[in-house]
């Protein structure tokens, strides 16, 4: 858990920033950083202050607490996670092809 909660929301942006060659556009993922280290210090503090229990749903883990994930955190995680990739030019990606 403290993978996905506290090191990928501010390892994505960080990491696609590094690779970025345009500047604007690394501004730009730089620019998601600060709300990615809101998410990961906001993920560990879930992580300590509530008990995580682990179930396996069809052949895959899910993990428990006794609160529920905010849908603003939420939204702000998939933004961290999903949108630096969005921003990208395509030459950076070129080791794909």
């Amino acid at each position: 858990m403290a993978i996905a909660l506290v090191v990928w929301p501010a390892l994505v942006p960080a990491a696609a920033g590094l690779v970025e060659p345009r500047r604007k556009r690394q501004m730009i993922i730089y620019a998601l950083l600060l709300p990615a280290l809101g998410m990961a210090v906001y993920g560990a503090h879930d992580m300590a202050a509530n008990d995580f229990t682990v179930q396996v749903v069809q052949h895959t883990l899910c993990y428990v607490n006794a609160t529920p994930y905010p849908p603003i955190m939420m939204a702000g995680y998939i933004l961290c996670t999903c949108a630096p990739s969005l921003f990208q030019a395509i030459r950076s990606c070129a080791c794909w092809e």
